[in-house]
């Protein structure tokens, strides 16, 4: 084999390797997320000393948080090393569901009232809001920014809602759902498709608690009275807009009218069991337990314009930059990937328009 041959092996056999731009994000990415686990980790061991004080809701946001930034570190990992290290996210996984079955004998669900009113959700309540919803409050409440009226139907009716005895004697709704899902072969797409249809059916057919029907009524009159207004009704997971955010995979509704509510809440929870919405599930190593749905219902704004802003460019992966993608009226086709909005680069700092990118848009 001649020199020239050798390099040519050499090239053709690092061609799929990261480069060196990956190679570095990724390990900044690396410190930081070992920073914040290192942080996590002490914050744990101190809660640890003193176990007759135990806050057992923080210990759990803890936990998850700790995950959270484990599954980043181990993205990061595998971006930079070409993918060497699978067996690690196999690991965190299997942690993971150890730690769970130790919680088990513990609620799941932060203890709250089946409705919370954006503006009334005091820092305790945030975790039964679901992340969406969680983040809106802070932001209303904490940074005193505009956000539209709204309310939460919380984490708490939707176990009033899970655990409910299914009316043909066969358990609870959750305990059915659960066993659907044990076992799923993601490669057999039309198992998913019919596995799917099947769980969305069943939560449709549940009847609604009364007590349930009646606070989503209740709240929904308050914001829109008399046809003033109408509403949006969207999902807001224990898990959503985290680091698996589920972006784009459950329902939302525009244009809803209070007595459309109830029915509404309902569509978004059998929404998680959408095809998507399951096969991230299942390739996140999530537990059926920790997609425990918050339901926004909220004042719908009527748009001229209306998008996303993401706060680190995510295709760039610079920390200075925010990107905002936008089109022409609500944005649901843009969030649903339908459409492609404007974007534009702006630099957090001054907020200097750094680059325009146009999109398409055939109709509002």
């Amino acid at each position: 084999m001649g020199l020239f041959d050798f390099f040519r092996r050499r090239k053709k056999a690092d061609a799929s390797a990261p480069k060196l731009r990956e190679i570095w994000c990724g390990f900044q990415q690396i410190l930081a997320d070992n920073n914040q686990v290192m942080g996590l980790m002490g914050s744990l061991e101190e809660m640890l000393v003193n176990p007759k004080n135990l806050d057992l809701p923080a210990l759990n946001s803890r936990i998850a948080l700790l995950d959270q930034q484990v599954a980043s570190l181990v993205a990061a990992l595998q971006k930079i090393s070409g993918g060497k290290y699978r067996e690690l996210e196999s690991a965190r996984v299997r942690i993971k569901t150890a730690i769970h079955q130790r919680q088990e004998g513990a609620a799941p669900f932060t203890a709250s009232p089946l409705i919370v009113r954006l503006d009334k959700a005091d820092p305790e309540l945030l975790a039964a809001l679901g992340g969406k919803a969680g983040n809106l409050a802070r932001v209303k409440n904490q940074l005193a920014l505009p956000v539209p009226d709204g309310a939460v139907a919380t984490l708490s009716a939707y176990k009033l809602f899970m655990e409910q005895e299914l009316p043909d004697g066969g358990g609870t709704l959750l305990s059915r759902l659960k066993a659907g899902l044990h076992n799923l072969d993601l490669a057999n797409e039309a198992l998913v498709g019919q596995v799917s249809q099947e769980l969305q059916h069943l939560i449709l057919a549940q009847p609604m608690p009364p007590e349930l029907t009646g606070a989503l009524l209740q709240a929904a009159q308050r914001l829109a009275p008399e046809g003033g207004h109408t509403l949006a009704v969207r999902s807001s997971g224990g898990r959503e807009d985290s680091t698996a955010s589920f972006a784009g995979q459950y329902q939302s509704f525009l244009g809803v009218t209070p007595a459309e509510v109830p029915d509404r809440w309902r569509r978004v929870v059998a929404s998680q069991f959408g095809e998507g919405a399951i096969i991230y599930f299942k390739l996140q190593g999530l537990l059926l337990e920790e997609a425990a749905m918050g339901v926004l219902i909220q004042r719908l704004v009527n748009a001229r314009s209306a998008g996303v802003m993401l706060t680190t460019d995510p295709v760039g992966a610079s920390p200075e930059n925010l990107l905002i993608s936008a089109t022409w009226g609500l944005a649901a086709d843009l969030v649903a990937g339908r459409v492609s909005g404007d974007e534009y680069l702006v630099a957090k700092a001054d907020g200097r328009l750094l680059q325009v990118r146009h999109g398409h848009q055939e109709y509002l």
